[in-house]
């Protein structure tokens, strides 16, 4: 999730045949395992439902396909130019979803809700005053965290649907926020550097860990954050291919990892039993770490162009990658294997 790169989408589903016909005409592009999928598409968040059953990608829609058979079996209605992020409640409920609209109007400034139960969209969250980023929600689903190019911070009652407070300080987009597994930290992460660690009841700042010693390609220093299940532990993606360790209670850093030599990474995610970490990067491959070591543990190569999202099932077994190749790939994270693609 972590690049923010806008793409005019132009859709176009073509059978395999046809694809063949116009590949010479330069309209598609043969990917490493041999799909081919259109320049004019690309999926550009996903999230997978606790169950480990669905995965949710956005494009210019938003779809449902089942991991099992990759089949679509859902497309949420409504028109969305570019569906920037999207955020599923950790219960299952609730999908949040953020734009880059056509016009950078206000439509990218707004969060939009969908009650998974019932499938119908509710109402919209309004507040921010450029685009949105980046959600985070609390272990019970009551609350969700949204950062913003305004440079700031809000905290909502998903309920309600309202706005509980905005948390001010940053002077950059928000990249990243995350919340701690026992919901009562806020960690947002700026693109200049900046990470700020916030109280979530009373909004507090706690502590800034100040991070811009690092050189970038896109002007990010900071791609992705995730935080250890244990709570322990935030670890950051840098604009430099680096990956940092910081210790929560203290803001003390704790390792550094070489990873993908200077390139951006752009994408991260972590097992839930916190053991296992994957980076995605510009230079087109994903990396597979043992958090306890910092050992690499595998190098994952299939992408023509930079990763920009990764997911993994709950069992841990699973990666699933996205990137501006247009294609979604599946991976078996134990052997490296690469499973599937999928042209979205």
């Amino acid at each position: 999730m972590a690049i923010k790169k806008v793409i005019e989408i132009t859709r176009s589903y073509l059978s395999t045949a046809l694809i063949l016909l116009l590949v010479g005409g330069g309209m598609y592009t043969l990917n490493a395992t041999g799909i081919y999928c259109s320049d004019f598409s690309s999926a550009s968040a996903i999230a997978i439902t606790p169950d480990g059953k669905i995965l949710i990608n956005g494009d210019e829609g938003i779809k449902f396909r089942d991991i099992a058979s990759g089949k679509v079996i859902r497309s949420l209605e409504g028109y969305f130019f570019y569906v920037h992020n999207l955020g599923l409640s950790p219960d299952g409920k609730t999908l949040v979803a953020s734009i880059n609209s056509e016009t950078g109007g206000k439509e990218a400034h707004t969060i939009y809700r969908w009650d998974l139960t019932s499938g119908k969209r509710i109402s919209s969250l309004k507040g921010h005053l450029d685009h949105v980023y980046t959600f985070a929600f609390t272990p019970d689903s009551k609350i969700m965290v949204s950062g913003s190019a305004d440079n700031t911070v809000k905290i909502w009652d998903l309920t309600s649907g309202e706005e509980i407070r905005t948390l001010k300080g940053h002077h950059g987009n928000l990249e990243e926020v995350a919340i701690t597994p026992d919901g009562k930290t806020i960690i947002s992460a700026e693109i200049n550097g900046f990470i700020k660690f916030w109280d979530v009841f009373t909004g507090k700042e706690i502590r800034t860990i100040t991070d811009r010693n690092t050189v970038t390609y896109d002007g990010a220093r900071i791609g992705s954050l995730n935080i250890t299940p244990d709570g322990q532990t935030i670890i950051v993606g840098r604009g430099d291919g680096t990956i940092k360790f910081w210790d929560i209670a203290t803001g003390r850093e704790i390792r550094i990892l070489k990873s993908h030599g200077t390139d951006d990474i752009y994408s991260s995610a972590i097992s839930p039993d916190g053991k296992i970490l994957a980076t995605g990067s510009r230079d087109k491959t994903i990396k597979i770490w043992d958090v306890t070591n910092g050992k690499e543990l595998r190098l994952l190569k299939g992408h023509s162009d930079y990763v920009t999202g990764l997911a993994m099932t709950p069992d841990a077994r699973t990666l699933i990658s996205l990137s501006f190749d247009n294609s979604i790939k599946f991976w078996d994270i134990a052997s490296g294997k690469h499973i599937r693609t999928f042209c979205d």
